[in-house]
């Protein structure tokens, strides 16, 4: 089988090629061998050999079948069409508008218990982080503001240059501003370094172009797109009862503040989850079971179970909070890019055996009581995990993200410049990057069995208009 020909058009569209590995037959005298090449590592190696002779001339066969291939003019530069490809030029990259964090998870391993509380605050970090950016003309270059929440850490520059085997190198450097103090406050010095050293490092960061170029581990990229659009969208207003849609769970500083999650009082989505659903857009109580498993390691952010229905639907919820509090917000592929990866990271919990031993192992920590059963909030997780244990395996799934950061009525006036065949528009190409994205999660929610779903925002009800006044940021 060709691998091309396995390839899925568009769950694999937002993948990019990084090495190879096949069986070929280097000569009419020598027998077939496997051979490997990563290009942007400048590597390739080869089956066993039984003799040093046999290692030489095979190895010769194969560096001079690769000088031919480079000579040769005709030669494609994207073998496999499907996936993404790097670019060997910066030419035509303009506009960064937007960025995307991953906290590594690693980066406190194997420290003591005690240690990682203390370095909780670098989940925290990455559940709120943003960036406010700002583009060079003319260029791929630009600055940007590093936020963690509504406080500002620091401003960093991010400059683009071609590295002589054709990747892209990034220089990123932290700016001194003028007139500006480093105080203490929620945030400490040592933290804000912590956290702009996690910024400088490029493979921490995703950039996303208004030219439709994705810059990622050292290069940038052109997304193959493709005539499809991803349509499992859900629309729930925001504004009914004035859900603060860029805060993803109450605060107390920069703490989770579990105990208020659901309170009346709880205006983030978190409280939205908690109070209402599966009724988001009635705003009716919250029925079936439903618990909280955020942090690190979480199998969701929330877990929802019907078992009235027949079969019983097993829910992952994973939210996000907008990176822009704004009524006249654009539309960002960042803000969803961490949370539809940690969905697909966390997919293997559509499984009823491995999400019951993973709530069972962090039940007694301070999500314990983060539990609710019809509106009613319960002290612990025992009676929601003696009936998981009795579902049995058959269950419908779902996994759904809820990120408001898109709004239905710019989609909709997005969607009809591309049904004239605008294709160069930037919010054209901001929303087919958010289609590959989405698509590619779907295709891995099917993989397992599982509907994909994402919730956003419908900003307007018809004959009414949202409520004046709302907070901004």
């Amino acid at each position: 089988m060709e691998l091309e020909s396995s390839l899925d058009p568009l769950g694999d569209q937002s993948y990019f090629f990084s090495s190879v590995r096949s069986t070929v037959k280097l000569s009419e005298k020598l027998a077939s061998t496997v051979v490997g090449a990563s290009p942007s590592a400048g590597r390739i190696w080869t089956g066993p050999s039984r003799t040093w002779d046999e290692f030489t001339t095979g190895l010769n066969l194969v560096l001079r079948r690769a000088a031919d291939y480079m000579d040769d003019t005709s030669r494609s530069e994207t073998p496999i069409p499907i996936v993404a490809s790097p670019l060997t030029s910066l030419a035509n990259v303009e506009r960064a508008y937007d960025v995307a964090i991953i906290v590594p998870e690693q980066i406190h391993h194997g420290e003591s218990d005690a240690a990682k509380d203390e370095s909780r605050w670098l989940q925290q970090f990455g559940d709120t982080a943003r960036f406010e950016v700002t583009a060079a003309a003319g260029g791929p270059n630009f600055e940007a503001d590093v936020y963690w929440g509504d406080t500002k850490i620091g401003r960093l520059s991010y400059e683009f240059h071609q590295g002589p085997r054709g990747d892209v190198r990034a220089k990123i450097t932290i700016v001194k501003e003028q007139g500006s103090k480093d105080v203490e406050g929620e945030v400490s010095k040592k933290q804000k370094a912590e956290i702009l050293k996690i910024c400088r490092d490029a493979d921490n960061i995703t950039v996303y172009f208004d030219t439709g170029h994705t810059f990622s581990r050292g290069h940038i990229y052109e997304t193959r797109f493709r005539d499809a659009r991803f349509e499992d969208w859900e629309w729930v207003p925001m504004w009914p009862d004035k859900t603060e849609y860029w805060q993803e769970k109450p605060l107390d500083g920069k703490r989770f503040a579990v105990e208020n999650t659901g309170n009346e009082s709880d205006k983030s989505l978190f409280g939205l989850i908690a109070r209402h659903w599966p009724n988001l857009k009635s705003r009716g109580q919250q029925t079936g079971w439903l618990v909280c498993d955020d942090g690190a390691g979480e199998s969701a952010d929330f877990i929802h179970i019907d078992d009235k229905v027949k079969p019983s639907l097993l829910t992952l919820i994973h939210a996000k909070g907008s990176g822009s509090g704004k009524d006249g917000r654009d539309i960002s592929v960042s803000d969803y890019e961490v949370v539809v990866g940690q969905a697909v990271k966390n997919l293997r919990h559509v499984d009823r055996g491995l999400l019951l031993a993973k709530l069972k192992a962090n039940g007694s920590g301070v999500l314990k009581d983060a539990v609710w059963h019809n509106g009613k909030r319960l002290k612990n997780r025992d009676s929601f995990l003696a009936m998981l244990a009795k579902l049995g395996s058959n269950l419908e799934t779902k996994v759904v993200v809820l990120q408001p950061r898109v709004r239905e009525t710019v989609l909709e006036n997005v969607r009809e410049k591309m049904n004239k065949d605008d294709k160069t528009s930037a919010a054209v190409r901001r929303v087919r990057q958010l289609d590959a994205l989405l698509l590619a999660a779907r295709a891995n929610c099917f993989s397992l069995g599982a509907k994909f779903a994402v919730i956003a925002d419908a900003d307007r009800k018809r004959g009414s208009t949202p409520p004046a006044g709302r907070k901004r940021r």
